[in-house]
């Protein structure tokens, strides 16, 4: 029953490890779509641009790292579900359970 759960799990945990964009690149990439949307070096509009596109990939980055954490979180729910239900009730061996209840 762990390889199985550990099977599920390991997607969704590599999915986790993607790699992230470098301080260097990202600003690199903002300042290129700014330059490309027409806004001048220096400028207020520019610094403005540049503001909005690090807390869009900023916001990008929590939406991403919460959906991994929402699917973790729920196959670890469903395989706590599935052993939970792999196991039945265990009755010690003074009890005897009939049709509709236990009896001493």
């Amino acid at each position: 029953m762990k390889r199985v759960i550990l099977a599920l799990l390991m997607p969704v945990l590599a999915s986790g490890c993607q790699s992230t964009m470098s301080p260097e690149l990202a600003a690199q990439a903002d300042d290129a779509a700014c330059v490309s949307y027409g806004y001048v070096r220096g400028d207020r509009y520019y610094a403005t641009c540049r503001m909005h596109a690090a807390n869009s990939r900023e916001q990008r980055v929590v939406a991403q790292n919460q959906a991994v954490a929402a699917a973790v979180l729920g196959a670890v729910v469903v395989g706590a579900a599935a052993v939970a239900a792999s196991q039945g009730p265990y009755y010690h061996r003074p009890y005897y359970c009939g049709r509709y209840r236990c009896y001493w």
